[in-house]
C-alpha cells in the first residue's frame, strides 16, 4: 500500500524538476518544507508530484501557526523579500550580454536561476491546500458557503489582476506586437513552455482576438463593501479572514516570481545550444538541470540514448532527507515500487474534490493540457463553453477559463488560481479531484455538482 498522496501535475521542461525537489532539500528552514518522503516523476514532459501522507498531515497541523498574527507577519515578510531578491536577479540576468560571458559565468547564472526558483517555490507551498486548511475550516464553520466564497477573495489587486488591468489598457490602445513585447517583459510569467519569446507573443496576439473586458477596480470596490457587511456580523473571525486574503495575494506574487524562470532560461539555453551545437528543443525540454550544469562545467553532451532515457522517464525521490535520481527503465521501476496502486486508473462513476465555487452544470468535457502552448492556441480558437478539465489553471490561460461553464481540476485548494477565478467570474468549480484529467476524456458528458464537490460521469 503506497504512502503517497497526489499533490500536483504539470507539463514542463525537465530542468524544473530539480528545482522543485531541491526546494525541500535546500530550504527545509522555510515552513512547510520539512519533507521526509516525496516522489517527482516525468514521462516526456508530463510531470506528477507526490508527497507522503504523513508529511501532508504535518503541513495541515503546521498550518495552525497562521492563527498567530506574529508568525503570519514574519512569514509574509520573508516570502516578499525572496520575491524581491528573485526579481533583482532577473534584472541582472536580463541586462547581461550572455554571448560575451565565459562558460563558468553562464554556469553561475544557470545555478542561481534554479536556486532562486527552488527558494520561491518553497514559499509557494504555504498557499496550497494542506497548510491553509485549518484557517479555511475555521472560517467555514462560522459563515455560509456563499459568504465563504466571497470572503476568500481579496479586495486588493493581485498580480494576475494587475496583468489583466494592464492588458485591457493595451487593448484600448490597440494591439501591436511591440506593445505586447513590453507587456511580456513586465509580466514574464506569461511565457510558459515556449521555445522563443516570439511564441508567447503569438499567443498574446491570439488572446487579443477573444479578450473580454471588465471593470476590475469597480468589482473590487463592490467586493469590499459586501465583505464589510458580512464581517460586521462575524467580527471575531475578521483577523482569520484577513490572513486568508493575505495568503491569497501572496500566492500569485510568489508564483509570478518563480513562473518567470522559463522566460529567462530561454536566453541562457539559446547561448548554450549555440556553443555546444545541440538541438535547442532537445536541450530545453529533455536536459535536466544537472545535465545543463555538466555541459557548462565539463562540456558533457548527452548521447542519443541518454536523451531517450530521460524522455522515457525521469524520477527524483526523497527518502529520509536524502535525494535520489533515476532515468529510463530504472525510473519506471522506482515509480512502480514507490506508488504501488496509488496512481492506478480505476473505473469510477464519480470524482470527489473541494467545492471551490458552488453551482451546478451538466455538459461536455474539454480537456486542456496545462502549459501546452499548442493546446492553448486550439482552445482559444474553439472553446466557448462546457466543462473545462485541467490539472490546474495557470494565470496565462485566464482568457480561456473565462469561457468555461464549469471548471474541474486535478490539484488545488481554496486559494488556488482555479478557485479564485471561478469566484471572480461566478463559474461552478471543483478542485483537488486528483485524477480528473486521467479518468475523464474529451466528449464525456458530466454533471458538475460544485455545491457538494462532486463530478458525476453520465456518459463516456
Amino acid at each position: 500500500m503506497s504512502n503517497y498522496t497526489f499533490l500536483w501535475s504539470n507539463t514542463h521542461q525537465l530542468f524544473y524538476m530539480r528545482g522543485n525537489i531541491d526546494s525541500y532539500i535546500r530550504y527545509r528552514n522555510v515552513p512547510f518544507n520539512s519533507v521526509t518522503h516525496a516522489l517527482q516523476v516525468s514521462h516526456g514532459n508530463k510531470m506528477t508530484f507526490y508527497q507522503s501522507t504523513e508529511d501532508i498531515d504535518r503541513d495541515i497541523e503546521e498550518g495552525k501557526k497562521f492563527f498567530d498574527q506574529a508568525f503570519t507577519d514574519a512569514y509574509i515578510i520573508a516570502a516578499k523579500e525572496q520575491c524581491t531578491s528573485h526579481k533583482k536577479f532577473y534584472a541582472e540576468l536580463g541586462g547581461a550580454v550572455l554571448s560575451e560571458e565565459p562558460n563558468q559565468k553562464l554556469l553561475e547564472y544557470w545555478r542561481t536561476l534554479l536556486d532562486h526558483y527552488a527558494h520561491s517555490v518553497a514559499y509557494f507551498r504555504s498557499t496550497q491546500e494542506g497548510p491553509t486548511r485549518a484557517l479555511v475550516e475555521k472560517v467555514a464553520a462560522v459563515v455560509s458557503q456563499d459568504e465563504l466564497n466571497t470572503l476568500l477573495l481579496s479586495p486588493e489587486l493581485d498580480e494576475i489582476n494587475k496583468e489583466t488591468f494592464d492588458w485591457q489598457e493595451l487593448m484600448d490602445r490597440g494591439f501591436t506586437r511591440e506593445l505586447a513585447l513590453v507587456h511580456l517583459k513586465k509580466y514574464p510569467w506569461l511565457c510558459q513552455n515556449a521555445l522563443t519569446h516570439e511564441d508567447t507573443l503569438d499567443e498574446l496576439e491570439q488572446r487579443a482576438t477573444i479578450s473580454m473586458s471588465h471593470d476590475i477596480r469597480k468589482e473590487k470596490e463592490e467586493l469590499r463593501k459586501v465583505q464589510t457587511e458580512i464581517l460586521a456580523t462575524y467580527q471575531h473571525i475578521g483577523q482569520d479572514v484577513l490572513t486568508l486574503q493575505r495568503m491569497a495575494l501572496l500566492r500569485p506574487e510568489v508564483k509570478s516570481a518563480w513562473a518567470a524562470s522559463g522566460y529567462y532560461a530561454i536566453s541562457i539555453l539559446i547561448e548554450v545550444a549555440k556553443r555546444f551545437k545541440i538541438d535547442f528543443g532537445t536541450l530545453t525540454f529533455l536536459y535536466r538541470h544537472e545535465d545543463v550544469e555538466g555541459l557548462l562545467d565539463m562540456g558533457k553532451v548527452l548521447s542519443t540514448q541518454e536523451v531517450a532515457e530521460r524522455n522515457r522517464c525521469t524520477a527524483y525521490v526523497i527518502r529520509e532527507d536524502n535525494l535520489f535520481d533515476f532515468v529510463g527503465a530504472e525510473a519506471e521501476q522506482v515509480e512502480r515500487e514507490e506508488l504501488g496502486e496509488a496512481d492506478a486508473i480505476i473505473d469510477v462513476h464519480e470524482l470527489h474534490g473541494m467545492a471551490a465555487r458552488p453551482g451546478k452544470f451538466t455538459g461536455v468535457v474539454y480537456i486542456l493540457d496545462v502549459n501546452d502552448p499548442e493546446a492553448a492556441r486550439k482552445f482559444r480558437d474553439t472553446f466557448r463553453g462546457g466543462v473545462l478539465v485541467t490539472s490546474m489553471t495557470q494565470p496565462n490561460i485566464i482568457d480561456i477559463a473565462k469561457w468555461a461553464s464549469a471548471i474541474v481540476t486535478d490539484e488545488g485548494g481554496m486559494l488556488s488560481h482555479a478557485a479564485i477565478i471561478s469566484r471572480e467570474f461566478s463559474i461552478p468549480c471543483v478542485v483537488g479531484t486528483h485524477k480528473a484529467t486521467k479518468v475523464l476524456k474529451d466528449g464525456d458528458m458530466v454533471e458538475v455538482d460544485a455545491d457538494k464537490g462532486v463530478v458525476r460521469i453520465l456518459t463516456k
